[in-house]
């Protein structure tokens, strides 16, 4: 599996990977692609999220990359390079997805531990935050198994659910 930002020639892999995402709501895919959108102006709105003079108000820079194993996308993760309120209540620094289709197969787990590579390597960061819904047992295996301490749970105001907060220290 390969971890990386999507590219100029990843066009129908993105495509292809999101007809792939029909069960369930793009977002899990992709936050800035809208229909109809050239991949060039897709790729401009990735690239201008990692910096801060290009981004709105309320938000921070992120990085998108996605998990691709022998050309096919099987999953996606977003790296906050920071924190505002929102995201140290829910979302953290790391939040990933894995195609539905690609589930059960590892792919989870190299996401994760690429993205936190990712932190540590090219955020500099020595801790990072990681939150995931109380019933995602799958969620809660992977991060406990990379070491990540519960700090608490916590009811989403907006969606009333329950979230687990975890920390993990990359030094």
């Amino acid at each position: 599996m390969n971890l990386r930002e999507l590219g100029n020639l990843d066009e129908e892999a993105f495509k292809k990977g999101l007809s792939n995402w029909n069960r369930e709501d793009w977002s899990w895919f992709t936050f800035v692609y809208k229909e109809g959108m050239t991949h060039s102006e897709h790729l401009q709105i990735l690239s201008d999220s990692k910096d801060i003079n290009k981004i709105g108000p309320g938000r921070v820079p992120s990085t998108m990359l996605y998990a691709f194993d022998e050309g096919v996308i099987v999953g996606r993760v977003s790296i906050r390079h920071e924190l505002n309120d929102f995201l140290l209540l829910r979302g953290g620094h790391i939040g990933y997805a894995v195609n539905e289709i690609h589930r059960k197969k590892g792919y989870g787990k190299e996401i994760l531990n690429g993205a936190l590579e990712y932190c540590k390597n090219h955020l500099k960061l020595e801790k990072v935050l990681i939150t995931c819904s109380e019933d995602n047992n799958a969620s809660v295996r992977m991060i406990e198994n990379v070491s990540g301490k519960l700090e608490n749970t916590l009811d989403d105001p907006e969606s009333g659910e329950r979230v687990r907060r975890y920390w993990l220290e990359l030094v």
